[in-house]
């Protein structure tokens, strides 16, 4: 079997173990795909700072990802609140 077989049994395997735990499915955001939001948490943050913004900070997130500079995420949501907070700090932000 080719690891991209493998790869992709092991992540179908992973989305199926969350349904049954209950939990919601997260999509993938961004250029790459690297931020995973759920629809509730995508929603809440694009009422919160508009859709505009919030792709903005998906966006430059998600480049941090594929740079190698942005630590791994487990909860994406609060990250990009923790983002937010630091722009705001520096003046760019809402």
């Amino acid at each position: 079997m080719s690891q991209a077989a493998r790869s992709s049994m092991y992540r179908h395997s992973r989305s199926r173990r969350r349904m049954r735990e209950g939990k919601p499915e997260r999509h993938k955001h961004g250029t790459n795909g690297h931020v995973l939001l759920t629809n509730e948490n995508y929603a809440a943050l694009r009422d919160e700072w508009g859709k505009e913004y919030l792709d903005k900070l998906i966006y430059d997130m998600d480049l941090a990802y594929d740079a190698g500079s942005c630590p791994r995420y487990t909860n994406f949501a609060s990250a990009l609140r923790i983002w937010n907070g630091k722009r705001v700090a520096r003046g760019e932000g809402l």
